[in-house]
């Protein structure tokens, strides 16, 4: 059996109600077809991303773990983990990333 990290953290988090739910990657979160940063980005319009392959590969899975993971976690993002201080200050209200919902 094959199972995917992110489909699994994302269900973790709903199971444990978590209030944020945080992917950290290595870019900034998720790109348009221009490879510039969505800083918000809806269900309706990830799912017109998906369809069109603007997000794909690695992102696929997080995008999905993120919307699914609304029903039950109030927020989800995406940031990058490679720079410094991300998690901390996404935490501690700075807006970076990709917010998901």
């Amino acid at each position: 059996m094959n199972v995917n990290a992110d489909t699994v953290a994302g269900e973790i988090a709903m199971a444990l109600k978590a209030k944020h739910f945080v992917f950290t990657t290595d870019v900034d979160g998720v790109m348009d077809s221009s490879r510039r940063l969505i800083p918000r980005i809806l269900k309706n319009q990830a799912s017109g991303l998906i369809r069109s392959s603007v997000i794909d590969g690695g992102m696929l899975p997080k995008i999905e773990a993120c919307i699914r993971s609304l029903n039950q976690v109030s927020t989800a993002h995406i940031i990058n983990g490679t720079k410094p201080h991300t998690l901390a200050d996404l935490l501690s209200g700075k807006i970076m990333g990709t917010r998901v919902g």
